[in-house]
């Protein structure tokens, strides 16, 4: 499982891809997957991550969960701020 943090970063959120889509997705408070990452659950700390981790890794329809850096409620690296926004070019045939 891939894990894309910083150890001096405090902030954290799980993305992953859907199983039936490759959808992005990301972990919610509430035990679920959402498409927008405004939904996502924030981690504060190491600790907090880590239980949000194992309970995120429970879902079956989901793979390729991991942690991703955030900062001022945004995702801090390039890679997770373009998984966020969407592709950077369109479908073919648009």
């Amino acid at each position: 499982m891939a894990q894309h943090t910083s150890k001096h970063a405090h902030t954290h959120a799980i993305t992953a891809n859907r199983l039936r889509d490759g959808g992005v997705v990301y972990y919610t408070a509430q035990d679920t997957w959402a498409d927008d990452f405004a939904e996502a659950a924030i981690c504060q700390s190491g600790q907090a991550a880590d239980d949000l981790l194992a309970a995120a890794n429970k879902h079956t329809a989901i793979i390729d969960i991991y942690l991703f850096d955030v900062a001022d409620n945004q995702p801090s690296s390039v890679r997770e701020r373009i998984r966020a926004q969407g592709p950077t070019v369109g479908f073919v045939g648009q």
